[in-house]
């Protein structure tokens, strides 16, 4: 090579994929996922034989509760895949 670097041609589309998702649209899709983590981590805990409570994406356990919070919503890891699904279909 001579030196330049070299920058693989992207799709048009894919190059916008750095703006930030909206707010509110980020809301409706992260809670269903908060809801969804909340209700299998709960179902494994009475599975092994934990008492446990759920009330919306908080785990109530005798000692503590625990709130679920976004980051377990799993929707860095999706939009992560959506994106490499894209890469590799291109």
């Amino acid at each position: 090579m001579d030196g330049r670097s070299f920058a693989p041609s992207c799709s048009p589309g894919l190059s916008d994929s750095d703006d930030p998702i909206p707010n509110l649209i980020l809301q409706q899709v992260t809670f269903p996922l908060q809801l969804l983590a909340s209700k299998l981590a709960t179902d494994l805990l009475e599975l092994v034989g934990v008492p446990v409570l759920r009330q919306g994406n908080v785990i109530v356990l005798a000692s503590m509760p625990l709130d679920v919070a976004e980051s377990c919503s799993g929707i860095r890891s999706l939009l992560t895949l959506i994106t490499l699904a894209i890469i590799y279909a291109i």
